[in-house]
């Protein structure tokens, strides 16, 4: 697609000027139309899909939420960093002092959308799962606009929409796969429509169970369940570790008698996701895909090893 095309869908910016500051009403997927700064000088953002995406377009936040930051987010735990509340409650008394141009939310934070607007303009960057992709695209080019990073954004967005093609066309080569996540020893399944079903929907990976219940907190399976379905391939998200809690490892978790007898174990092909890009991210941010999109390409083809090697997390069963 061409910067162009891209453009488009932001509707049409309108400008104005005030207090010396460049505005623009803008409309984002889930807010009404918002007067908001443009190239704004001290953004505080509570949503790591933002996060993400502003670091992929070499833009340094005014301040972020304390949390267990790993990944490519670790940066953010620095004490460089202005601390302004939680990923869920935001310290207002912080905010405030802050004197924010802008402030970027997303689900964890949306409740409290109301009360930072009264203290800056706030927009609320929140992606429907159903359409993953597509959102996350045009909030990058709504930060890329806003920022004056358009150019790099539409590179970015390019860049990754020719991966996830390559992907695809890798990917109805395969068997079947299922989305496991482990949490405090118990398992959960996620399918097409959830909010991991973009490896589905979008990367191409076929569903062994397609009837799954779409449910944030996914359908609860055993290990019975695994042995029916025999899944030929398992990539799975161990939430402890994305959220720093101590709890039973995914890989001792699955390394169990029944799950010994599907396809996935016995061909080594059980991929341990990144936490921090799945759960932490979500997948919500130009980077986070992007190194997705390129490990799972390098894991599916069989180079796991070249896939250790361009620096992602893909660990495997051995």
């Amino acid at each position: 697609m061409t910067k162009r095309s891209f453009l488009s869908i932001l509707l049409g910016l309108v400008l104005s000027c005030s207090s010396g500051l460049l505005y623009a009403n803008i409309n984002p997927i889930h807010q009404g139309i918002i007067h908001v700064p443009v190239r704004p000088s001290s953004v505080l953002v509570f949503d790591p899909g933002s996060l993400d995406t502003l670091s992929e377009l070499g833009i340094e936040p005014g301040g972020v939420p304390v949390d267990h930051w790993a990944g490519a987010l670790r940066k953010y735990a620095d004490s460089r960093f202005l601390k302004v509340g939680s990923l869920f409650d935001p310290n207002f008394e912080a905010v405030y002092r802050a004197h924010p141009d802008l402030i970027l939310i997303a689900d964890r934070s949306r409740s409290h959308l109301k009360q930072l607007s009264e203290i800056a303009p706030t927009l609320d960057l929140t992606v429907d799962d159903r359409n993953l992709l597509i959102e996350s695209e045009r909030n990058a080019l709504k930060l890329g606009e806003l920022f004056g990073r358009v150019s790099t954004a539409v590179e970015k967005i390019n860049n990754l929409e020719h991966s996830i093609k390559s992907l695809k066309a890798l990917a109805s080569r395969q068997g079947r796969g299922l989305i496991l996540l482990t949490s405090g020893g118990r398992m959960s399944a996620y399918g097409p429509g959830s909010r991991f079903g973009i490896l589905h929907d979008t990367f191409g990976i076929r569903p062994v169970d397609p009837n799954l219940e779409v449910a944030v907190h996914g359908q609860p399976v055993s290990y019975e369940y695994l042995s029916k379905m025999q899944p030929d391939w398992l990539f799975v998200i161990d939430r402890d570790s994305a959220i720093g809690e101590d709890g039973a490892a995914a890989s001792r978790l699955l390394d169990n008698a029944l799950v010994h007898q599907t396809p996935a174990w016995k061909r080594n092909q059980i991929i341990y996701l990144d936490t921090d890009d799945w759960y932490m991210i979500g997948l919500t941010g130009l980077g986070s895909l992007q190194r997705t999109v390129d490990s799972l390409i390098l894991r599916l083809s069989g180079d796991s090893s070249d896939c250790a090697a361009e620096g992602y997390n893909c660990e495997v069963v051995k």
